[in-house]
């Protein structure tokens, strides 16, 4: 055969780096989500910019689910999704005073901490948000008004049983 007949040799298909593939398809993904979001919205009457956040926030966490399970995924799929879960929640008669959009964001928050335990910041966020969003909730209602009265009480046990079990180990030795 002359070489003028010889079938050209195939190349193998162009690879990504090892590792880069999963990315690249979760990214693919979530592009065509939001195109369809977008797309849903422009030519529908629904009000879907209110569930924009909950959307890409669950689109961040399926990005954590199905890859490698990259904290770069999870912590802002857990924030955007409780945020977003407050506003769309909002209309629908169940925000009070922010109480339930700051529960939903505390919520968010520690969804982080619940996958990934080394993250133990996200308790503490999502604790104190939470604990605002609980307060505002309650403000007003007589019994709770009552009992923020006294809940400095449970603070004065809590150091007195500190306080009693460090001097119990101080006389044991410990």
């Amino acid at each position: 055969m002359e070489p003028e007949e010889l079938p050209a040799p195939e190349s193998p298909p162009a690879r990504l780096a090892p590792g880069r593939e999963g990315g690249v398809a979760i990214g693919g993904i979530l592009l065509v989500l939001i195109g369809i979001w977008f797309l849903v919205g422009n030519l529908s009457s629904l009000d879907i910019g209110r569930a924009f956040l909950l959307v890409l926030g669950v689109g961040f966490l399926l990005a954590y689910f199905l890859g490698r399970r990259h904290a770069g995924f999870l912590i802002p799929g857990g924030v955007l999704t409780g945020t977003g879960l407050g506003i769309v929640l909002e209309p629908l008669g169940f925000e009070a005073r922010g109480g339930v959009s700051l529960i939903c964001m505390g919520l968010g928050f520690l969804t982080i901490w619940i996958f990934e335990r080394r993250h133990r910041w996200a308790v503490i966020a999502g604790g104190i948000l939470a604990a605002i969003g609980v307060y505002n909730l309650t403000r007003g209602i007589p019994a709770v008004e009552y009992a923020g009265r006294w809940w400095p009480i449970l603070l004065v046990f809590l150091g007195g049983w500190i306080l009693y079990r460090r001097l119990q180990s101080n006389r044991s030795g410990g």
